[in-house]
């Protein structure tokens, strides 16, 4: 869920839920806000004065998120964050952050959803990636990758079953018998595309973690 995502990306921006200092400002999020932690790390860290309030430079019209002194108080509807932009824009006390390529939007109709899945996709394709990984590998892994993240599947048991099909497909190879050879070879395929959906599945779900790096690379 956005809300479950959003609770990641704060924790990957190291941002708590209740600030040490009551003067701190507030960070408001959208509950069908969908957010990177590099955004929400924009939000946070930009503009040093207090007394302003910051938002993402996408739009005032109906904000992702809105940073906003201690003291302003915290609508009880998502969509009157736009109105108290307005508001601290009318005052000349607000800033626009550019969060690059750090996404920083709403999700408000099964629209928007396709849209932002299409482009979560998209970016799972590294630059790195050869012809066959591109146009094969990626292929099959993004869209299993998409049915994992929606199951709730961790990352780290997509590395284990990985390595557990491409162990069966490398003793098959090592047969004798010419058909177990084969299935040895298509099973050992599979697994090369599972072993791009670990690192996919982490990616989409905001669970990347040194620790899934060190089993990755391991298996």
């Amino acid at each position: 869920s956005v809300g479950e995502r959003t609770r990641r990306a704060l924790a990957q921006a190291g941002i708590v839920a209740e600030p040490a200092d009551a003067n701190a400002p507030q960070l408001l999020i959208a509950a069908d806000a969908l957010l990177e932690p590099e955004a929400v790390g924009t939000l946070a860290k930009a503009v040093a004065d207090p007394n302003l309030a910051v938002a993402p430079a996408e739009g005032s019209e109906l904000p992702a998120a809105l940073r906003v002194p201690a003291d302003a108080r915290a609508p009880a509807n998502a969509d009157d964050l736009g109105a108290l932009c307005k508001r601290f824009q009318a005052q000349g006390r607000l800033r626009f952050v550019d969060t690059g390529e750090a996404r920083c939007c709403r999700v408000r109709s099964a629209a928007d959803l396709r849209g932002v899945e299409s482009e979560m996709l998209a970016s799972l394709i590294r630059p790195t990636d050869g012809f066959f990984a591109r146009y094969f590998d990626r292929y099959l892994s993004r869209r299993i990758s998409l049915v994992l993240v929606r199951w709730g599947v961790h990352p780290n048991l997509v590395t284990a079953a990985a390595t557990l099909v491409g162990l069966v497909g490398a003793g098959l190879l090592a047969s004798v018998d010419r058909p177990l050879q084969v299935l040895g070879a298509l099973i050992f395929i599979f697994a090369t595309v599972l072993d791009g959906c670990d690192g996919e599945v982490a990616r989409l779900s905001l669970r990347t973690s040194k620790l899934g790096g060190r089993l990755d690379l391991i298996g």
